[in-house]
């Protein structure tokens, strides 16, 4: 005899399957990164993207003139040590070329990109000109805490004025498995939530 219940099952398969793939999306989100064992400046060469979708930053509050922000912005890292930042969105439009980046790797803090003149946009395009005090995320900041109880080791500079110091860190770590671009936070945050504030910068190619 026939089981009249394989439609029922199919759906339930295909709703968990759409939900897995949801929580999975998520899931990126909500991890610690991790610090790569090892990364030169040409791992991190290529074009990177971070997308905000009516994005509010989670500690908006405490930061006046921040709004909710759409667009995509894409960094183009070269080999000659310059990039191309781009933001577009129906509000507003952003390119400017030929800015300098080195590659960092501190024992303090790990591996991070100097992006001089970087326009930082994660808390709306009211504060694009500053000013913000810029951190590294709760992860990295409770990774720094630990090593200097540790071994006294100090970090040669965490913090960025923005933007009177005229760049900004970005910082490749590992997250599921991918190398991603983690960027600055405006608020120490929570020590205790260690997923990243803001949109991460995912390779596209």
């Amino acid at each position: 005899m026939k089981s009249r219940h394989h439609p029922t099952i199919l759906v339930v398969t295909l709703l968990c399957l759409a939900l897995l793939s949801g929580c999975l999306d998520d899931l990126r989100y909500h991890v610690a990164c991790q610090v790569p064992k090892t990364i030169e400046a040409s791992d991190v060469i290529g074009t990177w993207r971070a997308e905000y979708d009516r994005f509010l930053n989670p500690y908006a509050d405490f930061v006046p003139g921040s709004e909710r922000i759409s667009g995509i912005e894409e960094v183009v890292l070269r080999p000659d040590g310059t990039y191309t930042q781009r933001f577009q969105s129906p509000e507003f439009n952003y390119e400017r070329s030929g800015n300098r980046w080195e590659l960092l790797d501190q024992a303090s803090v790990g591996p991070k990109l100097v992006m001089h003149d970087l326009v930082y946009f994660a808390h709306g395009l009211k504060l694009t000109e500053g000013p913000l005090e810029l951190f590294p995320q709760s992860a990295d900041l409770n990774r720094y805490q630990k090593l200097l109880t540790e071994t006294g080791t100090r970090a040669e500079r965490l913090e960025v004025d923005y933007p009177d110091d005229g760049f900004v860190y970005l910082y490749p770590r590992n997250c599921l498995g991918n190398l991603q671009l983690l960027q600055m936070t405006a608020v120490r945050g929570d020590p205790d939530a260690v997923a990243p504030d803001n949109p991460m910068f995912a390779r596209v190619k």
